[in-house]
C-alpha cells in the first residue's frame, strides 16, 4: 500500500491541469489537457514540466519560458523533488523566475499526490529571484 501511495499505479490517464501565466504576465491560469502520465514520480514530474516548457495551447495564456528552453533534470531526494531547467538566454524571459517556479509547483501539486516539496532551478540557480 505504501508503494502505491509513493509511486502511484504507474499510469494516470485523463485530464491534467497545467498552469501558465495570463497574457499580462500577472497571474497563473490553469489549462486542461489530456495527458497520460506514466512511471515514477520523477518521470511524471518530467512529463508535466516538459509540457509546461512547450507552452500553452489555449489563447489567453503566455509561455513560461523562451524558445529552446528544456528540462535538464528531475531528481527526487527524500521528500524533495528537484527540477532543473536550461534556458539558453535568460534575458529573453518575459516571466519572472518566481512565476515560473510557482507554475511548475502548482502543476505538480495538482497532478502528482505525494510528490513532496518541489525545488525549481534555472541554469543551476534557484528560481527564487
Amino acid at each position: 500500500m505504501l508503494a502505491l501511495l509513493l509511486f502511484g499505479t504507474g499510469s494516470v490517464g485523463g485530464k491534467t491541469s497545467l498552469y501558465f501565466v495570463n497574457d499580462r504576465h500577472s497571474a497563473l491560469t490553469p489549462e486542461q489537457r489530456e495527458l497520460e502520465l506514466v512511471g515514477s514520480v520523477e518521470s511524471r514530474a518530467e512529463q508535466l514540466t516538459e509540457a509546461e516548457v512547450l507552452g500553452p495551447m489555449e489563447k489567453g495564456r503566455a509561455p513560461l519560458l523562451p524558445a529552446m528552453s528544456r528540462v535538464q533534470s528531475v531528481m527526487r531526494r527524500g521528500n524533495k523533488l528537484y527540477i532543473d531547467l536550461t534556458v539558453p538566454d535568460v534575458a529573453d524571459m518575459d516571466v519572472s523566475f518566481s512565476l515560473v517556479s510557482s507554475a511548475i509547483k502548482k502543476t505538480i501539486a495538482s497532478n502528482i499526490p505525494f510528490a513532496g516539496h518541489v525545488v525549481v532551478f534555472v541554469n543551476g540557480e534557484p528560481a527564487a529571484r
